[in-house]
């Protein structure tokens, strides 16, 4: 049924293609005006500093706090001679906003490394659906429009899966590139965790796929052969950690590296439960969880077939696996761990929705006539009955936006995608299914996360006019003073940081501030900086001035340098 030729005319083809098309760039463009306006997370001003602290010659993990694979970082860094984000306002925002569009840019490029994957592993229909299925997902937009570490893994990961389903599959290509594109797969995945560590949950199913892939008799090549790819693989995925890890051993600091990349957060002492956002990816974008999921139900029942194995079918079914038990095992399950497998869910739910397709018109084909006709006047007296009601509800603009109506008149248009099937028309009938439940999406992104960010914009525009270029800053969480030095080494003091440190070390805070040796020009006392101490909080309103703009308190200038015990 899956490899059969889809019965068509040329003219729904190309629809299917444009209308595809159409919903991936009005849903991809509509983000571009909220890059300037929408709120910050604190996250993009965590990347942000970071990067900027390397811009002034210092490393992360040696010279300052961070528990985050520094790719992105280094990336980011020579920017910023380009801002004079230090003295200037308008520089500060505008390389914040710069750094955004190159974010937008990058998940315009996961929506290409999407639809890659999903053609080579079985048709473009595939890569576009799985494409469009992704791009409508709020939980993906909503991240994507964030300056984020995982924007630059994500097109490495699927590029490496991508690689990966190439080599595994029956096709002309040579022995050394074969061997070459392996490498190359390796090396993207060595470089995705470079970026961010939460990458190394897609380990354990990434291996398992490997192992079959070299076990497994039904696989392309010798034992021997494969082994062999295996080792050039290995070879990719470890150049770019050791060329990290040389870079860092160069300041002494290899071990540092792995302490505060892999073994500070494998004793991670905060956690949650990822029922909160499992449900709320459910409750928006439901068609990719349900359809995704029975789509991978599907391919897990022809997967040892032999055309769907040599296909790559299990490497991908495994990932996603491996990926979705990640969700109970990672501590901190936030929403933007759920990007590295949504493109897969994407996938999963287009190779669904076009065997459904194709299952109901192959069964509508080989109907009799009387039957074929009973169910066309069935749902057509759905779609009447539906419109009738539609049009006598009195008051339809304020109904129009309950929940219960939408989710009729999205079934009202699935009942429209089935009529086609008794024409063959199965192009036409994808069509009017994927613009059915997705259409309804577009606006709700607006609605939903257009919060501006002028008073943080502000608030940031006010430390750099009113504070030496070199003076320290004190935060909890919120990152206005993401263009200064920070003064204490955990420059970020989150409940999850905070549950880190040691009473000694918030101890130690506390006498380097009452000493001077700690001296912050500003100090921002937000909720997470009073959680620290409440000596913290008292020392602070006894030694700094309230200057009335966020949080934020400056330094008694009658006490500069000495401060009282």
């Amino acid at each position: 049924m899956l490899g059969r030729s889809i019965l068509e005319t040329s003219t729904h083809k190309k629809a299917l293609l444009a209308v595809g098309v159409l919903i991936i760039l009005v849903v991809f463009g509509q983000r571009y005006w909220l890059l300037e306006t929408r709120f910050f997370d604190n996250d993009e001003f965590e990347h942000m500093h970071s990067a900027w602290m390397i811009s002034k010659g210092q490393l992360p993990y040696i010279d300052y706090f961070e528990h985050h694979t520094p790719a992105l970082h280094f990336i980011i860094a020579p920017v910023y001679s380009f801002f004079e984000v230090e003295t200037k306002a308008s520089d500060s925002s505008a390389m914040l906003i710069f750094t955004r569009k190159l974010m937008w840019v990058l998940s315009g490029i996961i929506l290409l490394a999407t639809f890659w994957l999903g053609k080579t592993w079985k048709s473009w229909r595939i890569g576009l659906l799985g494409t469009v299925f992704l791009v409508c997902t709020l939980m993906f937009q909503e991240k994507t429009i964030e300056i984020r570490p995982d924007l630059l893994s994500l097109p490495s990961w699927l590029g490496c899966l991508a690689l990966l389903l190439k080599v595994v599959q029956p096709n002309s290509l040579s022995t050394n590139q074969r061997r070459w594109l392996i490498a190359l797969c390796g090396f993207l995945l060595g470089f995705s965790i470079l970026c961010t560590q939460k990458m190394l949950f897609a380990m354990p199913g990434f291996t398992l796929a490997m192992f079959v892939f070299w076990f497994s008799k039904g696989s392309t090549g010798t034992f021997q052969q494969r082994f062999i790819l295996v080792l050039y693989q290995l070879g990719g995925f470890f150049l770019p950690i050791l060329l990290m890890l040389g870079y860092y051993q160069l300041y002494d600091g290899a071990y540092t590296f792995i302490e505060y990349n892999l073994l500070l957060n494998l004793g991670w002492k905060a956690g949650f439960s990822p029922e909160q956002y499992i449900n709320q990816l459910m409750e928006q974008n439901p068609f990719i969880v349900g359809f995704g999921l029975l789509g991978m139900v599907w391919s897990i029942t022809k997967t040892f077939s032999s055309e769907s194995f040599k296909r790559g079918d299990y490497i991908l079914i495994i990932n996603l696996i491996g990926l979705l038990v990640g969700l109970f095992i990672i501590p901190v399950p936030w929403r933007q761990y759920y990007l590295i497998f949504l493109p897969l869910l994407g996938i999963f739910a287009a190779s669904f929705l076009i065997n459904t397709v194709n299952l109901l018109a192959d069964t509508i084909k080989d109907l009799p006539s009387k039957t074929k006709a009973l169910i066309g006047y069935v749902l057509l007296f759905l779609l009447i009955s539906g419109l009738l009601t539609w049009f006598t509800i009195p008051d339809q603009q304020a109904i129009s936006t309950s929940t219960i109506l939408k989710k009729g008149l999205v079934m009202m248009a699935i009942v429209c995608g089935l009529i086609p099937l008794f024409f063959q028309k199965r192009d036409l009938a994808i069509i009017i299914l994927i613009a059915a439940v997705h259409i309804p999406v577009v606006k709700k992104f607006i609605n939903k996360y257009n919060i501006n960010n002028q008073e943080q914009l502000a608030n940031i525009h006010y430390v750099v006019e009113n504070s030496p270029p070199d003076a320290t800053f004190l935060d909890g969480w919120q990152g206005i003073g993401v263009f200064r030095p920070h003064a204490y080494f955990y420059w970020m003091l989150h409940e999850e940081i905070r549950g880190m440190l040691t009473e000694d070390q918030i101890q130690l805070l506390l006498t380097e501030l009452r000493s001077g040796k700690i001296a912050p020009y500003f100090i921002n006392l937000d909720e997470d900086l009073i959680d620290l101490s409440p000596e913290l909080t008292e020392f602070v309103l006894k030694n700094y001035q309230e200057v009335g703009v966020a949080y934020l308190y400056k330094r008694n200038p009658d006490k500069l340098s000495n401060w009282p015990d």
